[in-house]
């Protein structure tokens, strides 16, 4: 009679290809979600940086008036600048107060906006051809948002950086 089944030598055969293939999926899916971890963390900068741009542009878009209305302060974290309102000219001012907040006032009333572990810095054109932004200067305003390297938070030097060059449709 003739024995039907596997030898303990084959079984074990058949185990080592079968590990041999499972380790290799682990490597593979661990590649693949390290890659994805660090997709989501430049996904992330770049979010946390994009909508500090938008709460910056949303109140420089407010202001009015001519190009030497505009004041930046010499650190490049405080802008002021003009609103013309029912005729009458209110005196705005934005000011980075660290990576966490900034404060926009007009005359009297302050708002605490919070922003996201990014740094915000102002400044303007010296000349058509100068690409470094001023604390003087000419239109456009430069706004530069920067935020750590997630790939290399450590390094000081190491960040991402967006400008923003605006041209507020109230100045002239």
């Amino acid at each position: 009679m003739k024995n039907k089944g596997f030898t303990i030598t084959e079984v074990i055969i058949v185990m080592v290809i079968f590990s041999i293939f499972v380790l290799g999926m682990i490597y593979l899916l661990n590649t693949y979600i390290s890659r994805v971890d660090r997709n989501i963390k430049i996904l992330d900068a770049i979010n946390r940086m994009t909508q500090a741009g938008e709460l910056v542009t949303q109140y420089l878009i407010k202001a009015t008036g001519n190009a030497t209305s505009i004041e930046i302060s010499d650190s490049g974290t405080e802008i002021t600048f003009n609103i013309t309102l029912a005729g009458n000219i209110i005196s705005a001012k934005l000011t980075v107060i660290n990576n966490k907040l900034i404060k926009y006032s007009e005359d009297d009333q302050v708002v605490d906006v919070p922003i996201d572990d990014v740094n915000i810095r102002f400044g303007l054109t010296k000349s058509p051809t100068d690409t470094e932004p001023s604390t003087s200067g000419r239109l456009p305003i430069i706004v530069t948002i920067s935020t750590a390297n997630p790939f290399n938070p450590f390094d000081v030097d190491s960040s991402l950086k967006v400008e923003y060059k605006l041209y507020p449709p109230g100045i002239r």
